[in-house]
């Protein structure tokens, strides 16, 4: 069986590993990096909408764009200029760009589109290759080294990066600590087309068992997520009916919609560890946690985590990237980040889950409050 030696190899060739690699390649010439997933990622043809959109911060745009990662050709790309946040008794709390004195509150881009791109970018480097194996198994070996093992091959690094999603086979073959909410939901998403314009306003409804998301798309499209515990009920739903209900539980805010896309949906768990990592194997994105995913964070703070590694990584000697010390000082930062907003998501989720007048009434008295407070609103916008 083939042995193969790199300095540094990413398990998972999702958004959050390709970009780690890419950043960590173009700052590190000399490093040799390997991107290791079962298969090849399925490139769709560009006259074909992902359904799975992703809201990107300004400051994660910024950091895509300085590794050129972010699509030229903004013609894919939507805008978010201002916020509504509906209760389920009267409340609603605005969030505008101006708030934060940004000029968008957020970027909506397909995941397709956004993982082409980065992939582009990666071709034009020398250090990093692709390897698509069945990984079956993890071993440490001498001088600090550790190997994985596949059905085609045997791969030896310095340092393994865990990027392999939710269910990660990294996570799941050590003694990482998890702790695990099941919301005992599914996250429903899907693209429409809309009768009125949306004008750059995302929308958000918040109900007892339901929250739902609009998100602006160009050319008056968007694309929903929806957190909802009867999903197999309307994952089975006739498309006229699904598109009626849709629109529905916006208020008609949008006029009629029309299904553009596939439905897809997805279990809604939030993953927290004790530490990132453990000896020279360190976790980042959805191996690392996973969130309610009522704010749009979850990819974020997968770019954030890339980020802050490559950061940590390229501030030690070569010798030094899988000890201890370096993966701590990584691990402390990112987790604290990471912890306050699985606290801020999990607290508003249960919040609104509860079924009961007088908690109705506090929770949009409190939406209506916190609207007309700005400091507050500043302070939510910059971390939600």
């Amino acid at each position: 069986m083939e042995v193969k030696n790199f300095d540094i190899i990413v398990v998972g060739g999702g958004l959050v590993g390709l970009v780690f690699a890419l950043d960590l390649a173009r700052k590190k010439p000399k490093f040799q990096i390997a991107i290791i997933d079962a298969k090849a990622p399925i490139i769709l043809d560009d006259n074909v909408l992902d359904s799975r959109v992703y809201a990107i911060s300004p400051h994660n745009v910024n950091y895509l764009e300085n590794i050129s990662a972010w699509p030229i050709d903004q013609s894919r790309i939507g805008t978010i200029d201002k916020m509504d946040v509906y209760g389920d008794a009267g409340g609603n709390i605005v969030f505008n760009k101006l708030d934060n004195n940004q000029f968008y509150l957020a970027k909506t881009i397909e995941s397709n589109l956004l993982q082409k791109n980065i992939l582009f970018a990666i071709s034009d480097l020398d250090n990093v290759s692709f390897i698509y194996d069945e990984l079956q198994k993890i071993e440490y070996i001498a001088e600090n080294k550790i190997k994985l093992i596949g059905a085609n091959g045997q791969y030896i690094s310095y340092l393994i990066v865990g990027a392999d999603g939710t269910n990660s086979f990294v996570r799941n073959q050590l003694d990482f600590t998890l702790n695990q909410i099941d919301y005992m939901s599914h996250g429903i998403v899907a693209n429409f087309t809309c009768e009125k314009p949306h004008n750059n306003t995302a929308r958000q409804w918040f109900n007892a068992g339901s929250i739902l998301a609009y998100l602006p798309l160009p050319q008056n499209k968007i694309s929903i997520v929806w957190a909802n515990n009867h999903y197999k009920e309307i994952m089975g739903m006739d498309q006229t009916i699904f598109e009626g209900l849709v629109a529905k539980v916006g208020n008609h805010t949008l006029g009629g919609l029309k299904l553009i896309t596939q439905c897809e949906s997805f279990p809604l768990k939030m993953n927290l560890l004790e530490k990132t990592f453990t000896k020279n194997i360190v976790l980042i994105g959805d191996a690392a946690h996973t969130i309610h995913p009522l704010a749009g964070q979850g990819v974020n703070l997968g770019f954030c985590d890339a980020k802050n590694l490559v950061d940590t990584l390229c501030s030690v000697e070569k010798y030094h990237i899988a000890d201890t010390t370096t993966l701590s000082t990584y691990d402390k930062k990112r987790l604290i980040a990471v912890k306050k907003i699985q606290l801020t998501c999990h607290s508003l989720n249960r919040l609104f889950a509860i079924d009961n007048q007088v908690i109705k009434h506090i929770r949009n008295f409190g939406l209506n409050m916190v609207n007309n407070v700005p400091f507050i609103k500043r302070f939510l916008a910059s971390n939600v």
